[in-house]
């Protein structure tokens, strides 16, 4: 019975070696394969040109180049501009009718939220105007002049 057992086990242990040799050898190339989609990755990265599963994820929709619109310049300015003539507070639509009202070029011109959202930001960094209250969900923030611009306007009034 015992010379039986040896037989057996030596008769599966080669199979088991064989077994463990193609886990080994598979489990190998799957780290293989993993470090090359990294290495192609790293060259597409390299030379600005998209990898080829990046290619495949991409929709049709996206690769079609939709026209910029036209840069409106100026809005900074005239918004400095008409911030003297706006009551205290002030929003931004309140803002964009005065700059629509002063310089009638821009009443052919589409001037963005963004451009307007900018103005208004530069000019709170400027310490020209300041935050009365913030945006909600449902109202527009609400600007006021600030204290030294008042009183520059004033003394520019006066001479």
């Amino acid at each position: 019975m015992i010379a039986m057992h040896s037989e057996v086990n030596s008769a599966t242990n080669p199979n088991r070696e064989l077994e463990y040799l193609l886990k080994a050898l598979l489990s190998r190339k799957e780290r293989v394969l993993a470090e090359l989609n990294q290495l192609n990755n790293l060259i597409a990265t390299y030379q600005n040109a998209p990898s080829t599963a990046d290619l495949k994820a991409t929709p049709q929709l996206k690769l079609q180049i939709k026209p910029n619109q036209p840069r409106v310049r100026g809005v900074l300015a005239v918004a400095r501009k008409a911030i003297n003539q706006l009551p205290d507070p002030f929003d931004k639509n309140q803002l964009l009718t005065k700059l629509v009202e002063i310089d009638e070029e821009f009443a052919h011109k589409r001037i963005t939220g963004a451009s307007i959202r900018n103005a208004l930001r530069k000019l709170v960094q400027d310490k020209v105007i300041e935050v009365e209250s913030k945006a909600t969900a449902t109202t527009c923030a609400k600007y006021v002049r600030c204290k030294s611009t008042i009183e520059m306007s004033n003394s520019a009034d006066a001479t």
